[in-house]
């Protein structure tokens, strides 16, 4: 059988080997947790990488274009119904042939002239009559060994205990090894390297773009100091960096402002302030201008200029330096004396004007 897909051979240009694998892979590890299908990858010497999983099989219906049964689960990486797809267009165009076991069929995908398009289109020929096997063996060939472990390198989920020192929370993962720094991951899936990031993240959600190789700051912003703020609860031990990040003013931290900073845990908090007042002295006040620092100074205080983040936990913990000086420089009402009224005098005058 034969199944022409209304899929121009040139869709997605800049989608090469590695954007097709990663699809397939992305198909695979959401099989694994929907189906219950352990998936397994390797790779077969010479050039052939085998993605499976067993327990599962294709429908014909995976053929069209937003077929799927990942709509509504948020802990899945797919969502569209067109991942396998694409994924298969861009590893066939860049000269890569793959076979799809699944069941009793063999699906092999080609770019073929069409017809009835008058172009040329992704192609799937179905060969039947093997024998059954509850089971899909997806082979890629021309992957080198060499490829492979540069690929690999891009999804988290297949490195089981070798990630390094980490910690993992409901909003993700905070990666504090050396060899994921910069490195931002959704799902398990790298999307973009962000050099000014000191450690690595992998967030449980985001919205990335078409090609999954961005993350919109705010949302990064966001997600970055949720992780922190859960990470910071659940491992104390990581207080201590936390703080590193804050007084460098590092990206990791740019989501830190007034309103969320009060959320962090009390410990993580109390030990920035302790470290805030070693270094500068238990009158000091954090403070964003040099001319903040000269208003308070009258007050007994000494006011350090910190970067927004920093100043955040600690205003959260100490308050701010300009409410401190107006709570001061407040005026004293004077109160009349018991059994006195107020007379008007002729600076006090009082003009009432009617309106018709």
């Amino acid at each position: 059988m034969r199944v022409e897909l209304s899929i121009k051979s040139t869709y997605l240009p800049t989608w090469g080997a590695y954007e097709g694998v990663r699809e397939l892979l992305q198909n695979g590890r959401d099989a694994e947790i929907e189906l219950s299908a352990p998936l397994m990858v390797r790779h077969r010497k010479p050039d052939t990488l085998v993605i499976c999983n067993e327990g599962a099989v294709l429908p014909h219906e995976a053929l069209l274009m937003g077929h799927t049964s990942k709509a509504d689960r948020s802990d899945l990486i797919g969502h569209w119904g067109e991942g396998m797809k694409l994924g298969l267009l861009a590893l066939v165009r860049a000269g890569h042939v793959v076979k799809i076991r699944s069941g009793a069929e063999v699906w092999t995908p080609t770019i073929e002239r069409s017809e009835r398009f008058h172009a040329d289109v992704l192609v799937f020929d179905i060969a039947t009559g093997r024998e059954p096997k509850e089971r899909i063996a997806i082979e890629v060939g021309g992957i080198s060994a060499e490829d492979w472990t540069a690929m690999k390198r891009g999804f988290l989920f297949l490195h089981g205990t070798q990630l390094g020192e980490h910690v993992t929370v409901d909003e993700g993962t905070l990666l504090l090894d050396e060899a994921h720094k910069g490195r931002v991951y959704v799902k398990g899936i790298f999307v973009a390297a962000h050099p000014d990031l000191t450690y690595g993240y992998d967030l449980a959600d985001a919205t990335i773009d078409r090609d999954r190789k961005m993350v919109e700051k705010y949302d990064l912003q966001y997600r970055t100091q949720r992780i922190w703020r859960q990470a910071l609860a659940a491992r104390p031990d990581v207080i201590t960096a936390f703080g590193r990040l804050l007084a460098e003013d590092k990206a990791d931290v740019q989501g830190i402002e007034s309103y969320n900073a009060t959320n962090l845990p009390d410990a993580a908090k109390q030990a920035v302030v302790a470290d805030f007042q070693a270094k500068h002295g238990a009158s000091a006040l954090p403070v964003a201008t040099f001319a903040e620092s000269a208003d308070i100074e009258h007050l007994g205080k000494r006011g350090i200029v910190c970067p927004k983040p920093l100043r955040a936990v600690l205003e959260a913990q100490l308050g701010s330096a300009p409410r401190k000086r107006k709570r001061r420089s407040r005026p004293k009402l004077s109160r009349a004396t018991p059994g006195t009224s107020c007379r008007p005098t002729k600076s006090c005058t009082l003009r009432v004007r009617w309106h018709s």
